[in-house]
């Protein structure tokens, strides 16, 4: 890795194209440059936005591989001077012109290159389109607005203005092409709300595009019945599984699921892999919606979901797994969440203390015991 200290302004400069990466997920809360500049406006050292990592993918090209906020919020700063400033007169316009195309225009149209929602209104706003009501809610719009106002509400000094932007510095770290773009991320932004699917799709997408179809089968599955947010809480319980208990850490899941992925495939195909991975979705859905054919079994489940104990359901799982194989039998199976039942009515009401709570993830043998008794 090369390490610098640049001006911020330089990386827009220099760049023909920065491409935003595949997990790095939407623009939702905005950076406020304009409030670093502010804060430092008039002080002798120039102020410093962090550090940005870029990887080189061809000349003056660079996929942004964190730090993508700060550029977007830089960008949007500069267009907000031109906004601000634009048919005062002509030495502003001229300036107006050079800050376009110095900073955010490129051979391939915007030199920032977003994705999918961002990527239009981003782009509308900067070409001048009409937008919707929607899009003038969206995080973008009303960054370039807010900014808007308080530049034209502070009456700045357009000169000054530019001139304490061109004063920003960043270190930006370039990434050699072997950096692990994903990994860097996620040690980067550990304790940020960050999309730990997004980072899984990528990684298959790179490593296992004969099977991706079946990791996008079983995103619809959980998104046609609209639980969404269940996704990530299966994939915790089912890594959980493979871990011999050991539940991962919500921001731990791409980390776990490449850990796994590549065990696996050194014994089985990708087709297999994420087949299993589905089978085992399609169980936790069964589980959630206590989707049993047998009346007991599912009112059974029902109890355990109705009481909300949603820590039994890695436990679950593995039973269930077993059940639909044929590796126990319908009695065993109705013993075993009566066992379970009991043992969640107990914990719900206080006879074991908190200190002695069951660890869910590991409760196979301490279960087994007891129907066997």
């Amino acid at each position: 890795m090369e390490i610098k200290t640049v001006k911020l302004v330089d990386i827009l400069k220099k760049s023909d194209v920065l491409y935003s990466s595949n997990y790095s997920g939407c623009y939702h809360t905005p950076v406020d440059m304009l409030g670093l500049l502010l804060e430092s406006y008039g002080i002798e050292n120039p102020p410093e936005s962090g550090i940005i990592f870029l990887q080189k993918i061809r000349d003056k090209e660079y996929i942004v591989v964190d730090g993508l906020k700060r550029l977007v919020a830089f960008s949007l700063l500069l267009y907000s001077i031109c906004e601000s400033y634009k048919n005062t007169n002509k030495k502003n316009d001229y300036a107006i012109s050079l800050i376009k195309k110095r900073y955010l225009l490129g051979s391939k149209g915007f030199k920032i290159q977003l994705r999918n929602r961002d990527k239009e209104v981003y782009e509308k706003l900067l070409g001048y389109e009409r937008m919707t009501l929607e899009e003038k809610g969206h995080p973008i719009f009303e960054a370039l607005h807010d900014n808007w106002v308080k530049i034209t509400a502070g009456k700045f000094s357009p000169v000054a203005l530019y001139n304490e932007i061109k004063r920003v510095k960043v270190m930006v770290c370039f990434c050699d092409e072997n950096t692990d773009k994903r990994d860097l991320y996620q040690c980067l932004n550990y304790n940020n709300d960050i999309d730990e699917l997004q980072l899984i799709t990528d990684f298959l997408e790179e490593n296992s595009k004969e099977s991706i179809d079946i990791w996008y089968s079983l995103i619809d599955m959980f998104c046609e019945k609209e639980l969404s947010d269940e996704l990530i809480l299966f994939l915790q319980n089912f890594l959980t599984i493979q871990r011999q208990g050991i539940k991962p850490a919500l921001n731990e899941l791409y980390t776990c699921f490449k850990r796994y992925f590549i065990k696996m495939s050194q014994k089985q195909s990708s087709d297999e892999v994420l087949g299993v991975l589905k089978q085992f979705a399609e169980y936790y859905l069964d589980i959630i919606n206590a989707n049993f054919e047998d009346d007991k079994i599912k009112s059974l489940i029902e109890q355990i979901n109705n009481m909300e104990a949603v820590e039994t359901y890695t436990y679950l799982l593995e039973v269930v797994y077993d059940y639909r194989n044929g590796l126990i039998t319908l009695e065993t199976m109705r013993k075993l969440l009566e066992t379970l039942v009991l043992f969640v009515q107990q914990q719900k009401s206080g006879v074991f203390e908190k200190i002695m709570s069951f660890d869910f993830g590991r409760l196979s043998s301490k279960i087994n015991k007891n129907i066997s008794e």
